[in-house]
């Protein structure tokens, strides 16, 4: 939310603790190439409620954010992906309250945290290293007879 005009891939893990779901996001941030490349770890707690995933964290390292986030499947017979909706703050000076699109994409069951990692960080929205579909689903944008910002499949 602090990179308008961006795209931003993380990495979030998931874990199961007795009857409680908790989470790491970790952000991967570098504005340019020749700068240095800062960290950001969320820590954080899942819950769910019918057909939806309610994600609530914070900004550990700093503790001045905190970020709720939505998510849906796509009731087809496989999920890859879930989508939905964070709302939080940025990490900006501003620190204004704002909503923004996601897309949650599952990588499997073992995971090279190291190259996965990697991926993570700041992408311009024409970039071709990231799916098309990925690029619609998280659009800013309102269309002609939406009245609220919501997800998108």
């Amino acid at each position: 939310m602090a990179y308008p005009g961006k795209l931003l891939r993380m990495l979030t893990c998931l874990e199961r603790q007795q009857d409680k779901v908790y989470y790491q996001r970790t952000e991967r941030l570098q504005e340019s190439p020749n700068d240095k490349i800062y960290h950001g770890k969320y820590l954080g707690f899942a819950t769910f409620l019918i057909d939806r995933i309610f994600m609530v964290d914070y900004e550990s390292l700093t503790d001045q954010e905190i970020t709720q986030t939505i998510l849906f499947p796509t009731f087809k017979n496989r999920v890859t992906r879930l989508t939905g909706l964070k709302l939080g703050v940025s990490g900006s000076g501003e620190r204004m309250p704002c909503c923004a699109r996601v897309v949650y994409e599952y990588l499997g069951p073992s995971v090279d945290i190291r190259r996965a990692f990697k991926l993570c960080g700041l992408y311009d929205l024409d970039s071709p290293d990231i799916d098309e579909s990925i690029k619609q689903a998280v659009a800013n944008d309102i269309q002609p007879g939406e009245w609220h910002f919501r997800a998108r499949h």
